[in-house]
């Protein structure tokens, strides 16, 4: 469950973060690819966690 807050928490700053840098520069949609792109990370991540031979 800490894994999911803390995964929870960590995309929603890097959408909010990528969100307000970027919209400067005329990309409004990057909080969402960048949101999605660090829950793929967490996903794969904790794969290979579980999946990681003793």
């Amino acid at each position: 469950m800490k894994l999911a807050v803390t995964a929870f928490v960590v995309t929603v700053a890097a959408g909010f973060a990528a969100d307000s840098f970027f919209h400067s520069w005329n990309w409004p949609d990057a909080g969402a690819i960048f949101a999605v792109a660090v829950m793929g990370t967490f996903l794969l991540w904790s794969n290979r966690q579980k999946n990681k031979p003793d």
